[in-house]
């Protein structure tokens, strides 16, 4: 009769142990931060220029830059 090895499943596990380990590459971080970093800073600018557009100066014109970078914020 055919006999039964269970060192195969075992190496098998212990291999894919090592393949779930998430790896992270610090030049793959740096380029997504900087991203993020341009993407807020062109938000920023349309935030203002809606503003302008809009026709809100003063303290309206904060509030309204003000409430449009807090909403960029809760992406993060």
């Amino acid at each position: 009769m055919a006999e039964r090895s269970d060192s195969g499943s075992s190496e098998k596990k212990s291999s894919e142990a090592t393949n779930d380990v998430p790896t992270f590459s610090s030049e793959n971080l740096q380029s997504n931060m900087k991203i993020i970093y341009y993407s807020r800073t062109f938000m920023s600018i349309i935030g203002e220029v809606v503003a302008g557009i809009l026709g809100f100066t003063g303290l309206t014109g904060f509030i309204f830059y003000s409430l449009s970078w807090q909403l960029l914020q809760l992406d993060s």
